[in-house]
């Protein structure tokens, strides 16, 4: 019993930390709203659930300093060229979401996200956005994520850690988002059993 009030405690500190963070970049949570609002009316949306690290960043992206948060800025231009093209907004499944630092980071370097997803300890990142879905009205959307973490029956395109956001991911995501096609992109099986295994012992990096 101790140990649930303990937790819950824990989440609202979390809750209540991203809120601060969100506010500070100057994230209004109205304008982190689900859909496009016209009058009265709702207009459905497209959404792109973006991770950051291997997907923004990658290996080959310069960090002399060994900062915990850092973007690469040819990667984050293909982003903001593919929200432009789709006209999607960009929610956070990215753990820099729930640290304030993270949000401030992602702020500073021009990641254009709107909302976040909701921080659900001890879920997987699956249950996490789907619990926004639940909450929202959209016409299309993917996941951009370079790990599995249990998104099988989601539209997932994953980059490689090495590369990031692919030219060739990016028009993949436009092609599905635009509705020209329902494929997404995933790495072979094999590549993924790995990564899985390799994301259990050392946990999600972002």
């Amino acid at each position: 019993m101790l140990a649930k009030q303990q937790r819950a405690q824990q989440g609202a500190r979390q809750v209540s930390a991203v809120g601060q963070g969100l506010r500070r970049a100057g994230v209004s949570r109205r304008r982190c709203a689900g859909a496009t609002r016209t009058g009265d009316s709702v207009r459905a949306m497209r959404a792109i659930f973006l991770d950051i690290d291997g997907v923004l960043n990658s290996s080959r992206t310069p960090n002399p300093r060994k900062f915990p948060y850092v973007v690469d800025p040819g990667l984050l231009q293909r982003l903001l060229s593919l929200q432009q093209r789709t006209d999607a907004q960009v929610i956070l499944s990215s753990t820099w979401r729930y640290d304030p630092v993270g949000l401030l980071a992602a702020k500073h370097f021009g990641i254009p996200f709107n909302d976040v997803i909701p921080d659900m300890p001890g879920e997987p990142r699956k249950k996490e956005i789907t619990s926004w879905l639940a909450a929202h009205s959209l016409e299309r959307y993917v996941v951009i994520d370079d790990e599995d973490d249990d998104l099988d029956d989601l539209p997932l395109f994953q980059p490689s850690p090495g590369d990031g956001l692919s030219d060739e991911l990016a028009n993949g995501v436009a092609d599905y988002l635009e509705g020209k096609t329902d494929k997404d992109m995933r790495r072979n099986r094999i590549v993924r059993a790995v990564q899985n295994v390799q994301a259990m012992l050392n946990g999600h990096s972002g």
